[in-house]
């Protein structure tokens, strides 16, 4: 997870294409080049697509000095370029920081702040451009703000001044106000095809085979296809699968699971054990819900887990849409009780018992 005490500025971060976003993105930048781009932007989409990447290229376009000759992009070599890269570029403020809710003093000062001299969006927004052009706010996961924090947006929202830009991504845009909403300009997002997906993920050192599974599993998300990685998915649907087959006693499969290597976070052995018991869960729904549309008489080629379910048994296949819904609300139950202190190994046999024939 990230962290920032001091979002100002971005931090130093390789500046990647978004793959799969790169023609929209030049889109926009045209749009600036014509002194036609909205002064906010709302990216949308499922996590993990691309849009706080996409957000930082367009960022770093609008900054980049090549601009000025047409570029429609950033070169990544200039001195905007390198400043926005290397994290000391003036004209960014970036909210990046994942996970905890976004609170009124990232984006107003209010003299009663319990940090005076922290730098907020409204007194970057009123400062002039140190690079004479754009002046961009970044925020990341922006359903994470809360009301207050909104209601205060409202107003720099109206009055943006000349060349600022917010930039707001988003995968749920339903749970920031009908306000903001309305005052910004919705950016959709796409999944990434299997074939672009599969390239990021070999950006990151997958090799080709992994990653185009992955990218299936993911829907083309390379952000949840690398936290799939991560978390051993490959052999967490092996176990899922014998399980849903009936191939092994259900309690030792919950065992097996609790035991597999992964990424999973926590600050104690406990907390992990529970990221562990959320991560198969999550999976397991997903294959459910896979074997529920196989059984409705969806083609296999169509689903995330298609391979897996149409490899089950047929006396397991032909089982009806009745006793996989049922099956399915059993295991959503169970999610609901992970965060409930309930024993992780106790949910996972409850799991591993529900999805047994």
């Amino acid at each position: 997870m990230r962290s920032s005490a001091e979002p100002a500025v971005e931090r130093a971060e390789a500046l990647v294409e978004p793959l799969g976003h790169v023609a929209r993105m030049r889109e926009l930048l045209g749009s600036a080049a014509r002194e036609r781009l909205p002064h906010a932007l709302l990216f949308t989409g499922a996590r993990g697509v691309g849009k706080f990447l996409a957000a930082r290229w367009l960022a770093c376009g609008l900054l980049c000095t090549t601009q000025r000759s047409g570029a429609l992009g950033p070169c990544g070599t200039c001195g905007g370029c390198r400043q926005f890269t290397t994290g000391n570029h003036l004209d960014v403020f970036a909210i990046d920081d994942e996970g905890e809710r976004i609170r009124l003093k990232k984006i107003a000062y209010r003299p009663d702040h319990e940090e005076p001299e922290a730098v907020e969006a409204e007194r970057f927004l009123a400062t002039r451009a140190a690079a004479g052009g754009w002046r961009v706010v970044l925020v990341r996961d922006a359903e994470r703000m809360l009301d207050e924090a909104q209601n205060a947006m409202l107003k720099m929202l109206e009055e943006p001044g000349r060349k600022a830009l917010w930039i707001l991504t988003t995968a749920q845009p339903q749970a920031l106000l009908p306000t903001v909403r309305s005052r910004c300009i919705a950016v959709p997002f796409d999944a990434l095809s299997p074939e672009d997906c599969a390239t990021v993920l070999a950006r990151h050192g997958l090799a080709l085979d992994e990653a185009r599974s992955l990218a299936v599993w993911a829907r083309g998300s390379p952000g949840l296809a690398l936290w799939l990685a991560a978390r051993s998915a490959k052999e967490l649907r092996g176990v899922l699968q014998v399980v849903l087959a009936g191939a092994t006693p259900p309690l030792d499969a919950a065992r097996a699971l609790m035991e597999i290597e992964g990424d999973f976070t926590g600050s104690t052995p406990r907390e992990i054990a529970r990221d562990r018991a959320r991560t198969v869960l999550d999976l397991a729904l997903e294959v459910g819900a896979d074997a529920l549309r196989l059984a409705a008489g969806l083609p296999p080629s169509g689903l995330a887990h298609g391979d897996l379910v149409a490899g089950l048994p047929a006396t397991v296949r032909e089982r009806g849409t009745g006793e996989f819904g049922r099956k399915l609300a059993a295991l959503l139950e169970t999610r609901a009780d992970i965060d409930k202190n309930l024993d992780p190994q106790s949910l996972l046999d409850r799991a591993c018992l529900t999805l047994a024939p």
